[in-house]
């Protein structure tokens, strides 16, 4: 409920047409703080217990509630009855869905929630294997992993700045192709077990391609109704959670007969081959095909 809520409420206080520049900045703050937060963690680390560092990060999340509390100004809910009263909660749940099903029966969005879940899914698999491919005996040093992170983290930040901010709205549709193969290609070397001095760049390069969600969400508001807005935003939040567990729990187990590098590997094909099976959905989408919102 955060999600889609936090969502449709950005696009409510920008600007008509800022939405993509919006939500790119908010992802700027969320890869910076991961790259700051990875940083301060460790050096936390050395004068807190982890128990302690918990505590802390605890506290960080009590005052960002205190800053939504006071800093959001109270707005009417989208969902109500004819006569103004508020959607019962059964009434909620059955409307909520029948409007997933809706949209996810859609030849329009349904080729647009795939394209947004399961390639980026899959990759954050080969995300999850970067502890073991770091204490793999092939590269055999464990600060790897912080690397990588570190580097994947930047990487995302800066594909969202590049298209959210420098990339004209009228050319971002014609990006997603590249960036999309881009969050999978790179991460086919690694059957190569590189080194790390190949391995970090290439992780960097690769979590830029995290940037063809920026048009692919703009797609979805195009082709919906403003007043599913929230739903349709919130419905893309949770697949993309649940298929971040998926991919973590699909590349655990091809770990468990393959070494970490392989299973990298193995998770970067599969993740471009649903990219490449995606492309004539999705064309149903483009910029040229109706705009009849959902």
């Amino acid at each position: 409920m955060f999600a889609g809520t936090r969502w449709v409420l950005l696009r409510e206080i920008v600007p008509e047409g800022s939405y993509i520049l919006a939500r790119s900045t908010m992802n700027l703050a969320d890869g910076g703080m991961q790259v700051i937060g990875y940083g301060v963690g460790g050096l936390a680390l050395l004068w807190l217990s982890p128990r302690g560092l918990f505590l802390f990060a605890a506290l960080a999340d009590l005052l960002a509630l205190v800053n939504v509390r006071l800093g959001i100004r109270r707005r009417p809910a989208r969902a109500a009855t004819r006569d103004g009263n508020s959607v019962g909660r059964d009434s909620v749940v059955r409307r909520t869905a029948a409007m997933n099903w809706r949209l996810f029966r859609s030849p329009v969005t349904r080729p647009l929630y795939i394209a947004l879940w399961v390639p980026n899914g899959l990759i954050v698999g080969c995300e999850s294997l970067f502890i073991p491919y770091g204490h793999s005996g092939s590269v055999g040093h464990g600060a790897v992993a912080g690397w990588l992170f570190a580097a994947t983290a930047a990487g995302m930040t800066a594909g969202d700045l590049l298209v959210g901010r420098f990339v004209p709205p009228g050319w971002r549709d014609r990006f997603i192709g590249p960036l999309r193969l881009l969050l999978a290609v790179p991460y086919l070397f690694f059957f190569l077990t590189p080194p790390v001095a190949i391995g970090v760049p290439l992780g960097f390069l690769a979590s830029a391609g995290y940037a063809a969600s920026l048009p692919l969400q703009d797609r979805l508001i195009r082709h919906t109704d403003d007043a599913i807005q929230g739903q349709v935003l919130g419905l893309h939040a949770n697949g993309v959670m649940i298929w971040q567990a998926i991919g973590a729990l699909i590349a655990g187990g091809v770990a468990s007969w393959l070494p970490p590098a392989a299973a990298m590997g193995t998770m970067a094909a599969a993740s471009t081959a649903v990219t490449l099976l995606l492309v004539p959905g999705l064309r149903r989408s483009a910029p040229a095909a109706s705009n009849t919102p959902c």
